[in-house]
């Protein structure tokens, strides 16, 4: 099993897996902090993270081949 948001390095953590899409881990927003314009589907969650963790990992992402789906 993943690492938890309890155990180093703490969340936020952004993965890209092996087919190409990218993992956002992080604490569960509760319902005071959803935005009224962000309302998620049974079975998905809203998550929160800086903008620059966001931006640094974008950057990181662009340097390197993308990981190709079977």
């Amino acid at each position: 099993m993943g690492k938890t948001c309890a155990e180093p390095p703490a969340c936020p953590r952004v993965f890209e897996t092996e087919r190409g899409t990218v993992v956002v881990q992080g604490y569960v927003l509760t319902d005071g902090a959803i935005p009224t314009h962000a309302t998620p589907p049974t079975g998905e969650s809203l998550i929160e993270m800086p903008r620059e963790v966001l931006l640094r990992f974008a950057s990181e992402l662009e340097k390197r081949p993308a990981c190709e789906s079977e």
